[in-house]
């Protein structure tokens, strides 16, 4: 009995703790949730980071845009975008665009980005 109190509790915490990485960057205009994930923010060099927003599975079809942000002047580019249908990849597109001021979404995703590895790299 203890140990099954013992995992449960586990468990809980695991999924607290995984919860609280998601960061909601909001609908976009068609009404679609988007999250970041702090986990998902890899440094590629100096000011420069590698980062993902994904959308809330909506029936079946699910999205994951690949970013690359650039905290040092306010511009980021894709890397690319995979579609997943029921958790299986359907599509993958890897394709790097110019670099360009953030609008919409990329605004608050440029933002949680730059403002999550300074406060990281203050600690």
């Amino acid at each position: 009995m203890r140990f099954l109190l013992t995992l449960t509790m586990i468990c809980a915490l695991f999924g607290v703790s995984y919860a609280q990485t998601d960061y909601r960057l909001g609908p976009d205009k068609d009404g679609e949730i988007w999250y970041t994930n702090k986990n998902m923010i890899h440094t590629v060099v100096g000011q420069r980071y590698m980062t993902a927003m994904f959308n809330a599975p909506k029936k079946t079809l699910h999205f994951a845009v690949y970013v690359e942000v650039d905290c040092s002047d306010n511009t980021i580019r894709l890397h690319g975008m995979d579609t997943f249908r029921n958790g299986n990849k359907i599509n993958s597109i890897e394709d790097k665009t110019e670099w360009a001021t953030p609008k919409g979404l990329a605004i608050k995703l440029y933002r949680f980005v730059c403002t999550e590895k300074t406060t990281i790299s203050m600690m």
